[in-house]
């Protein structure tokens, strides 16, 4: 009987542990959005946010294609195939999902191997009439969002008058045809991009140094609008992405808070970020003791000293040289190549570089 009971224990174990692991939940702290796309009904609604079928084409319905043979996890939405349609996001009640908050971060799996769109386009509700396309104006643009090509994503936060603004330029990456986890953390004052939980480009901080007039609530205003698979350009710049498992969050999310994030989501082998302590800043108010020394040094036969010969006397070891290249973007809707690891930088589109 106790051999029985035992092995009732442990299948009933293993069952909860195969509960727990089986099915990560993402972190709930500050989601405010969360879409699995398994299907056309819950798969569009989650954590007090819809994503509804929209399309501008005249006397049409809007169709939304799921599809569960080639998602992440489940279902997922094959914007490709749903030709001009798109989802509009908003809060539950019709409200603005984006308008009010100091900083969000989307992250989302996609899946590209042709043609180039937006996956993240949110736009200030003024400019934004769904029955008028070409809202958006060359060198005047409005929006903050993320454009992915088969084997390159930008992220671009214009708010532009007369002259070119803030992009990451292209991000190449060789996830062309397979899935991979882009998430973007957008601060105040920061714009930054991670494929599969890794740091890829873009601003820790000193946007608004450069760009006075980003502030998130100068570009989307209150009355924001936000689209999947659309922007307000002339053609619409349709995603022909799959896209599957998509979540947004109230707040910029730092490198760990994006580790954990993609862990959750199911990305294998990242390692928390290396946290460094600040030099201590306390006053050093007595010197160091030295002993004075009568005799010369020591000639031949003499050892030096462990690790090697130190640096003469007063002298300092040259810093790190950097390297940063000029953004070559601009407000279009094209995209232009760049390293994988290079982030853009100059008066025009900076980008400065971290370690990946």
């Amino acid at each position: 009987m106790k051999k029985i009971l035992a092995l009732v224990m442990v299948v009933a174990m293993m069952a909860a542990l195969a509960v727990t692991t089986s099915a990560a939940e993402v972190p709930e702290e500050g989601l405010i959005a969360h879409f699995t796309f398994d299907d056309l009904d819950a798969g569009l609604k989650g954590a007090g946010a819809v994503a509804t079928p929209v399309t501008i084409v005249a006397d049409a319905e809007p169709e939304i294609v799921v599809t569960t043979d080639d998602a992440h996890e489940g279902g997922a939405v094959d914007l490709g195939a749903s030709g001009q349609n798109f989802l509009n996001v908003t809060k539950e009640d019709g409200t603005p999902l984006l308008s009010g908050l100091e900083g969000f971060t989307v992250s989302y799996w996609s899946k590209n191997n042709a043609g180039t769109g937006w996956n993240f386009f949110a736009v200030p509700g003024d400019i934004a009439d769904l029955g008028a396309m070409g809202a958006q104006t060359y060198l005047s643009e409005r929006y903050i969002g993320i454009l992915e090509g088969a084997s390159d994503v930008a992220v671009e936060r214009y708010n532009c008058t007369g002259a070119r603004t803030y992009t990451t330029g292209a991000v190449t990456h060789d996830y062309a045809d397979a899935w991979k986890l882009i998430t973007v953390s957008v601060g105040p004052d920061s714009v930054e991009l991670y494929i599969n939980g890794e740091w890829w480009g873009g601003m820790e901080s000193g946007l608004l140094d450069m760009y006075p007039n980003h502030e998130l609530a100068s570009i989307l205003g209150d009355d924001s609008k936000l689209f999947i698979g659309f922007a307000n350009w002339e053609s619409g710049e349709y995603s022909t992405s799959l896209v599957d498992d998509y979540v947004i969050y109230d707040h910029a999310m730092t490198e760990a808070e994006v580790v954990d994030l993609a862990t959750a989501m199911g990305v294998e082998g990242l390692s928390a970020p290396a946290e460094t302590e600040a030099p201590s800043t306390e006053p050093t108010t007595e010197a160091p003791e030295t002993e004075p020394t009568t005799e010369a040094p020591a000639g031949d036969g003499t050892e030096a000293p462990e690790g090697g010969s130190p640096a003469p006397a007063g002298t300092q070891a040259a810093p790190a040289e950097t390297n940063a290249s000029d953004d070559e973007g601009g407000c279009g809707s094209t995209l232009g190549a760049a390293a994988a690891i290079v982030a853009l930088a100059g008066v025009f589109g900076c980008a400065i570089v971290k370690k990946h």
